[in-house]
C-alpha cells in the first residue's frame, strides 16, 4: 500500500504541477487577450479620429464645392458682361465702319471736284500761255518783217 500511497503522491504532485502550469498558461491567455482587447480599443481610437478627420475633410470639400460654384456663376456673370462688351464694341465698330465710308465717299466727291476744277484751271492757263506765246511770236515776227 505504500506504494500505492506513493503513486497517489506523485500523482497528486504531477496534478499540482499541471495546474500550476494551466494556471501559467491560463494567466498568459487573459494577459494576451487583455492585450488584444487594449490593441483593438487604440484601432478603434484611431478609426474615430480618422472617421473625424473624414468629416472635416468632407466639410472642407463641400466648402470647396461652394466657392467652385461661386466662381463658377462669377466667371459665368463675367463672360456675359465681356460677350455683351463685344456686342457693344461690334455694334460701334459698324457704325464707325459706316460714318468713315460716308466721309471716304464725301471726300472723294470733293477731290474729284478738286481734280475737275485744277483740270480747269490748267488748261485755262495752258490755253493762255499757248495764245500768249502764240501772240508774242506774231510779234516778233511783226517786228522783225
Amino acid at each position: 500500500m505504500a506504494d500505492l500511497d506513493h503513486k497517489i503522491d506523485e500523482l497528486g504532485a504531477e496534478m499540482r504541477e499541471g495546474f500550476r502550469e494551466l494556471r501559467t498558461e491560463f494567466k498568459n491567455v487573459r494577459s494576451e487577450i487583455k492585450d488584444v482587447k487594449s490593441e483593438i480599443k487604440d484601432v478603434r481610437s484611431e478609426i474615430n479620429g480618422v472617421r473625424e478627420e473624414v468629416g472635416g475633410v468632407r466639410e472642407e470639400v463641400g466648402g470647396v464645392r461652394s466657392e467652385v460654384g461661386g466662381v463658377r456663376s462669377e466667371v459665368n456673370g463675367v463672360r456675359d458682361e465681356v460677350q455683351a462688351g463685344f456686342k457693344d464694341v461690334r455694334a460701334e465698330l459698324r457704325g464707325v465702319r459706316a460714318e468713315a465710308h460716308a466721309e471716304v465717299v464725301e471726300l472723294r466727291a470733293d477731290l474729284g471736284s478738286r481734280f475737275a476744277g485744277m483740270e480747269r484751271l490748267t488748261t485755262a492757263l495752258w490755253v493762255s500761255l499757248t495764245g500768249g506765246m502764240a501772240a508774242f511770236v506774231a510779234a516778233l515776227i511783226a517786228t522783225n518783217t
